[in-house]
């Protein structure tokens, strides 16, 4: 039979297994969202044309940095995932951000809205 569990204790054990059995990696993405919060961290979110994945830059590492994240540009993160249990969300931890040129997806999306307004749509 199983145990009754906690909604406390099965977050645990999924942060517990995502932390430990998901090595550190490096990831290919374009920036989607970006906020600056005034703690210093970093929050965004990394997408390709199959998924989101939010993301973090705690303030240690953000004062670091030599490229300044922004909404549409692609870039190499590397980081870990971890467990945020109060929200039951999971993230990736930047550790280092390298800027890898403007998104594919943010070049369409310009072109588009190019488009859009000339055509009188927008």
């Amino acid at each position: 039979m199983l145990n009754i569990l906690s909604v406390s204790d099965i977050t645990a054990q999924i942060k517990s297994k995502l932390e430990n059995d998901i090595p550190d990696a490096i990831i290919r993405a374009e920036i989607s969202e970006c906020k600056f919060h005034s703690s210093g961290h970093i929050y965004m979110t990394l997408k390709d044309p199959g998924a989101v994945l939010p993301a973090v830059i705690w303030r240690t590492t953000a004062q670091q940095l030599k490229t300044k994240p922004a909404v549409g540009m692609d870039v190499i993160v590397y980081g870990r995932l971890s467990v945020y249990a109060p929200h039951g969300k999971y993230q990736f931890i930047i550790q280092s951000l390298q800027d890898a040129g403007r998104g594919e997806l943010y070049i369409r999306y310009e072109a588009l809205k190019v488009k859009l307004i000339e055509d009188g749509l927008c």
